[in-house]
């Protein structure tokens, strides 16, 4: 898995779990910007999301994540245990 070096702004959107103002994205292995449809995870909280039509948030479904493959399961994962190690390291 490789992320993108490329950040894209968006329009300040809340993550659906959390609340937390989101402002930019990146992707892996791609340079474009997200998709209708596409799947990221919340910086702040970890939490699964899809983006939609007018790239707003929405919480991914239950059978959204029956329906993904080996490869997007393990990359959501993978960023999710990241995230929590970077929240880990540095807590207060």
């Amino acid at each position: 898995m490789k992320i993108s070096d490329t950040v894209h702004r968006m329009a300040d959107v809340a993550c659906p779990h959390c609340g937390h103002r989101l402002d930019s994205n990146s992707g892996l292995s791609t340079e474009d910007g997200p998709s209708v449809g596409d799947y990221s995870v919340c910086i702040n909280c970890a939490g699964w999301v899809v983006y939609t039509d007018g790239m707003g948030l929405r919480p991914i479904s239950a059978e959204e994540i029956a329906g993904l493959d080996d490869e997007q399961q393990t990359n959501l994962n993978e960023i999710t245990r990241l995230i929590k190690i970077v929240h880990e390291k540095f807590k207060s």
